[in-house]
C-alpha cells in the first residue's frame, strides 16, 4: 500500500512539529515545512527515522514565490498530497496595543 502524502506548514517545532511526528508514527509520509530552513533542517533531523519518510522544504507562507517552489517539489516528488496541515502563523511583535471599545 502506498502511504498516504501530509504537508505540514509551520512545522519546525510546536504543533506543527508534533502533528509530524504523529502523522509519521502513524505511516504518513510526511512534508516538513518551515519558513527558517536552518530551523527546519534541524527539526527534520530530529525526526529521521520514524515512519514512512520525511522530506524537509522551506515555505515562507505569506511569499507566492516560495509557495510555487513548494507545488512543484510536491508535484516532482510525490505527485499529490492527500492531507494538508496549515499550521503557520505569524508573530505580530510590534510592541502595539489593542483598545477594546464598549466592554
Amino acid at each position: 500500500m502506498t502511504p498516504k502524502i501530509a504537508l505540514v506548514t509551520g512545522a519546525n517545532r510546536g504543533i506543527g512539529f508534533e502533528t509530524c511526528r504523529q502523522l509519521l508514527k502513524t505511516g504518513y509520509r510526511v512534508i516538513l515545512t518551515s519558513r527558517n530552513a536552518e530551523k527546519g533542517r534541524k527539526a527534520a533531523r530530529q525526526l529521521e527515522g520514524i515512519g514512512a519518510g520525511l522530506a524537509f522544504h522551506p515555505l515562507d507562507v505569506s511569499n507566492p514565490e516560495s509557495i510555487a517552489a513548494l507545488k512543484a517539489l510536491a508535484e516532482a516528488e510525490f505527485g499529490r498530497l492527500d492531507v494538508l496541515v496549515n499550521n503557520a502563523a505569524i508573530h505580530y511583535d510590534t510592541w502595539q496595543v489593542t483598545i477594546q471599545h464598549g466592554v
